[in-house]
């Protein structure tokens, strides 16, 4: 026998009921009297849709009286977990209507989650009516593969009235030709066996039986989950409820009736004529809303993914966000009659391409963002902006209320407003009390008005012709450099972009009062630096170095960073050829919190660079993600060391000493995790030494092919936390 398949196919049924009809008169009865009229015992009930779905074994007779029914929303189906070739598993599956009102309904297969490859080669067969089975090839009507139906809307329809029900057969089958590529698989996915009932017409009101014939099975599971595929314009509101998970493809169909979610929707290729309302968790993609009005209304999450909206009125916004909803413009297109994009009541929009284009007649200001209640944000970080030159002109391209930001990271923004109050581009207003004035942040974009007073520290805007492109600073020199970082107005947030080229010559010794904060170096591709150098240990002066980030150089000298007052410096992206270091060596005042990710070190001279970090005195250390090839010594060494020390995900190809030479572990905590090192350690063979006993985090290293637990002979005064 061929090696069995393991397959956890439990197909668990979900029972749907909906109650549509409010209310019904049944069973009404009117006395006459000659000299009064009195109608007594009428009934006013409403009616009750109930569908409930059986199982039993194939093999028995689904008309028996004897047969045993089981109920199947409390035992699954399917359910077995060792499938093979030829395999075959077969029910009966009763649907019953146990209410008082005629429905129709549709079976449907679906799966909870991603399907493999396995459920191409299990077939689905069916029966209506059902038939007893005597064997594997009972029933001939193939309906497809697991894949096929599990893709389809549903593998059968019917009508049944109260009291009434319908048996039918289906038959699950594993290929005999299915090889030995499927074994091990699993569908990857449990499944459900779903009835999707809703009322019919059958019963008669005072007129006629035909005022529920518009009830649809899609309005049913827009209150239990499931997928509806529309065939054609969908004429009626969509109302999913709350905690229902609805995928809802409208396959270039209109929906015409506005759409209001509860739940969890996913909406698919069409066209919305109305206006979508979410208080849940809503997706749309590659779709079109278009309504005079409002488009979007969420206070839940939103995410829009190639969408064009034509929506808004001189009334209103096209879409607003509120309540702390987040929600996401990714290739989204906005045309307004109104504006554009609101954030409201802590609510938080990320928009991150497309275009917002304001034509409005409105007398009011218009925007293309706008936010107002404290803790309102708006990310711009793409799109073309722009109003119309022609209407009223009581507009801006943003609008921070109190207590809101607004940053912009990218885009395209067009000219100012003529208007006397809008002619610079970007409004903000405060409190009543004149104060927590809305914020404006802008890092990059380009503007055809001039958006200085809100670029951030650190940051520039530069014309050209009638265009402010705001960016990084950008520096071609060593001097234009040296004067920048050594500029004090530049000292706090500065970022600048080093253009290809070298530079030579940076080194800082024994800088009189320097201060810089948050400062960012960032390399473009071909920039090196041949060492860079900030040294004021020996001496009193006030040197203070909080916040300093180097990003894409190339370092062909040592980084050295020894003052007596530095903390939070992150070395990211960078290489270090040419035996260059990570060297920190003030012995009496600490570096503060470094991180080191994602860099190589190279050695090429004597067998390599003789330490690749070195740290005299440092708190909380992080060395994550890095390659270090032909280091002739250590990898890194350390002084007094405290805090945190993170050695994790890194390669080490060759070492001529130890790994680690910890000197003083001052009450640190040391981890080495998850790391490849190849090294011959020194001339014992050690790889690792403490000067003092110390305990180390060590988990899922391999020291030259082994474990830790296997070396740990070779790590000196180090003991394993446990």
């Amino acid at each position: 026998m061929a090696k069995k398949k393991s397959i956890k196919t439990a197909l668990v049924m979900a029972l749907v009921s909906i109650v549509a009809c409010l209310s019904m008169f049944a069973g009404t009865t009117f006395a006459w009297f000659t000299d009064s009229v009195t109608s007594s015992k009428n009934v006013i009930k409403a009616g009750t849709l109930d569908a409930e779905m059986y199982w039993a074994s194939a093999t028995a007779d689904p008309l028996a009286d004897d047969t045993e029914w089981k109920d199947a929303s409390k035992v699954a189906i399917f359910d077995y977990d060792n499938w093979e070739p030829g395999y075959t598993d077969a029910k009966h599956v009763k649907i019953a209507n146990a209410g008082s009102l005629s429905f129709k309904y549709e079976v449907r297969i679906e799966a909870n989650g991603e399907v493999s490859e396995l459920a191409d080669v299990i077939d689905v067969y069916f029966a209506d009516p059902a038939v007893q089975l005597s064997g594997r090839n009972a029933i001939s009507t193939v309906v497809g593969t697991l894949d096929d139906v599990l893709q389809g809307d549903y593998v059968a329809k019917g009508e049944l009235v109260a009291g009434d029900d319908v048996v039918v057969t289906i038959l699950l089958k594993m290929r005999e030709e299915a090889g030995n590529e499927y074994q091990d698989l699993s569908i990857g996915s449990t499944f459900s066996v779903k009835v999707i009932a809703t009322q019919m017409s059958y019963e008669s009101d005072s007129f006629s039986p035909d005022y529920d014939e518009d009830a649809s099975v899609n309005e049913a599971i827009f209150g239990v989950g499931g997928t509806v595929n529309l065939t054609e314009d969908f004429n009626r509101e969509v109302n999913v409820e709350k905690d229902v998970d609805v995928t809802l493809n409208l396959n270039n169909n209109v929906v015409t009736e506005p759409v209001n979610n509860e739940g969890n929707l996913e909406v698919n290729e069409g066209t919305i004529q109305a206006t979508v309302t979410n208080t849940g968790n809503l997706e749309i993609n590659d779709g079109v809303i278009e309504v005079e009005g409002r488009g979007l209304e969420t206070t839940g999450n939103a995410t829009l993914n190639d969408v064009t909206i034509n929506a808004g009125s001189p009334a209103s916004y096209s879409n607003i966000s509120l309540n702390n909803a987040v929600t996401e413009y990714n290739n989204v297109e906005i045309v307004s009659a109104g504006g554009g994009v609101g954030a409201a009541d802590g609510a938080k929009v990320i928009f991150n391409s497309g275009k917002v284009e304001i034509n409005s007649t409105s007398t009011s200001g218009r925007y293309n963002f706008y936010t107002e209640g404290a803790g309102s944000e708006i990310t711009i970080n793409g799109g073309d902006f722009s109003f119309s030159s022609t209407l009223n002109q009581k507009r801006a391209y943003i609008y921070a209320g109190a207590g809101t930001t607004v940053y912009v990271k990218g885009g395209n923004f067009g000219v100012a407003s003529t208007r006397k109050g809008y002619t610079d581009g970007i409004l903000t207003a405060s409190d009543s009390n004149g104060e927590n004035e809305g914020k404006v942040i802008i890092t990059g974009g380009t503007f055809k008005f001039d958006p200085t007073k809100w670029v951030a520290d650190g940051y520039t805007a530069v014309k050209d012709g009638d265009t402010w492109t705001v960016g990084p600073y950008e520096v071609a020199t060593t001097d234009e450099l040296v004067a920048m970082l050594k500029d004090a107005k530049y000292a706090n947030g500065l970022v600048v972009t080093l253009k290809a080229g070298t530079y030579d010559g940076l080194s800082f010794i024994n800088p009189s009062n320097y201060v810089a904060k948050n400062v960012t170096i960032i390399g473009e591709e071909g920039a090196v630096i041949n060492g860079f150098a900030i040294n004021g240990w020996s001496v009193d002066n006030n040197i203070v170095i909080d916040g300093l980030t180097f990003k894409n150089v190339t370092f062909a000298q040592s980084l050295s960073l020894s003052t007596k007052s530095m903390a939070n410096v992150t070395v990211e992206d960078c290489d270090f050829i040419n035996d260059a270091c990570v060297l920190q060596n003030d012995k009496t005042e600490k570096l503060t919190n470094l991180v080191i990710k994602n860099c190589t070190f190279t050695g090429v001279t004597d067998g390599g660079t003789t330490t690749a970090i070195m740290l005299e005195n440092t708190e909380n250390v992080s060395v994550t993600g890095c390659t270090f090839t032909n280091i002739d010594f250590n990898v890194m060494q350390t002084g007094i060391v405290s805090g945190n020390v993170v050695f994790d995900g890194n390669k080490v190809n060759g070492t001529g000493d130890r790994v680690f030479r910890f000197v003083t572990v001052d009450s640190a905590t040391i981890a080495i995790t998850n790391n490849t090192i190849v090294s011959d350690g020194d001339a014992d063979g050690e790889l690792a030494k403490s000067s003092n006993a110390c305990t180390i985090k060590l988990e899922n290293n391999t020291w030259n092919g082994k474990a830790d637990a296997e070396v740990l002979d070779k790590l000196i005064n180090i003991t394993p936390a446990v």
